[in-house]
């Protein structure tokens, strides 16, 4: 799981400003108050951070408490997993979902993550507060 308190805090701040908003403008248009209602429940949905799920077939990264899925990819279709350190600024330009020219990253904090090379050439990075941790289950799942 990677949930900094950081995105923790732009959620809840984004939510309660649609709510906020909504409230106000609800003399003023009873549609504008449940447009702001609705955008605030689905920025609510991708609260909760990245969560990464490994089992016997595939890899899922998900985001937020509803498990909106990312990334899915099957086991049996990579061809190398390692440990790779980066530069998030540097190379991606920030956190969250990236894409550079090498990778398509999923990184909400940390400079280290597992590096997931498929088949086909495809690079993903899947960061993690516990790299290692992460690199071993998929190494040994992937037997």
């Amino acid at each position: 799981v990677q949930n900094p308190l950081w995105m923790n805090l732009v959620m809840l701040l984004t939510v309660l400003v649609f709510a906020v908003g909504g409230i106000f403008s609800i003399k003023q248009s009873i549609w504008i108050a449940l447009g702001m209602f609705a955008l605030g429940t689905v920025m609510f949905l991708f609260y909760g951070g990245f969560r990464v799920l490994v089992n016997r077939e595939q890899i899922v990264v998900r985001m937020g408490l509803s498990g909106i899925r990312l990334l899915r990819l099957n086991l049996e279709d990579i061809s190398e997993i390692e440990l790779h350190q980066f530069s998030p600024m540097k190379d991606f330009g920030g956190y969250g979902i990236r894409i550079n020219r090498e990778m398509k990253a999923f990184y909400l904090r940390g400079n280290r993550g597992v590096k997931v090379t498929m088949q086909s050439g495809k690079k993903y990075l899947i960061g993690s507060d516990h790299p290692e941790r992460l690199e071993l289950i998929i190494k040994m799942l992937k037997r």
